[in-house]
């Protein structure tokens, strides 16, 4: 983040700070309820915020998004690899169900769960998705 906020001032003057610093306030607040319910952890959140003050504010919600697509594509092979896409989905629904009938609001998942394997390294995810942003926006 700190490299990101120098690049931004370095390039920018107070504008390039202004744009990194909103790229670093930007994911913090689109992905607190994906914290807050366990679905993401602080390190992604952190990533999201130091590809943001590099990228600055107007480019990491594009990235975001990729991000997420790409996540869903790496869960959706996980799935098909580890044939546990009925248990996954069941997960899913039951954990949505529970939300809407009790109105409570649980972790989706513990982070801590070595046994859970339907979870991934969303790290993996948002690589490709600043690849795949860096690709189509600098061709």
């Amino acid at each position: 983040m700190s490299a990101g906020l120098i690049t931004g001032f370095s390039i920018q003057g107070c504008k390039g700070v202004l744009n990194s610093f909103f790229g670093i306030v930007i994911p913090c607040i689109l992905l607190f309820v994906f914290y807050a319910l366990r679905m993401l952890g602080a390190g992604d959140i952190k990533l999201f915020c130091a590809l943001g003050a590099i990228f600055g504010g107007e480019y990491i919600i594009a990235i975001i998004a990729y991000s997420f697509i790409a996540g869903g594509i790496i869960a959706l092979a996980l799935m098909a690899i580890r044939r546990n896409a009925r248990a996954r989905f069941r997960h899913f629904c039951n954990y949505f169900k529970m939300v809407f009938l009790l109105q409570s609001f649980r972790p989706y998942t513990e982070f801590g769960d070595k046994e859970d394997n339907g979870k991934f390294r969303f790290a993996y995810a948002v690589f490709v998705g600043t690849f795949f942003f860096i690709f189509t926006n600098c061709t």
